[in-house]
């Protein structure tokens, strides 16, 4: 796990790792509550580790 991020957010970059994912699709694989999902998702894009690529919620690997 990288030193960045807690737990939540490492299965998140784990979800999203080879392709874009829906916020739907993140949350409907994780057992993780809406806020808590928002908050771990602006974390990692305020540290470059995903995007947002679109106005929908799709997110995807920040280094891709």
């Amino acid at each position: 796990m990288n030193f960045y991020t807690n737990d939540k957010e490492y299965k998140i970059l784990e979800k999203i790792a080879l392709e874009a994912k829906s916020f739907d699709e993140i949350i409907n694989n994780m057992d993780i509550d809406t806020p808590t999902l928002m908050i771990s998702l602006t974390e990692l894009e305020l540290m470059n580790l995903i995007k947002q690529i679109n106005n929908k919620g799709d997110y995807k690997n920040g280094n891709k």
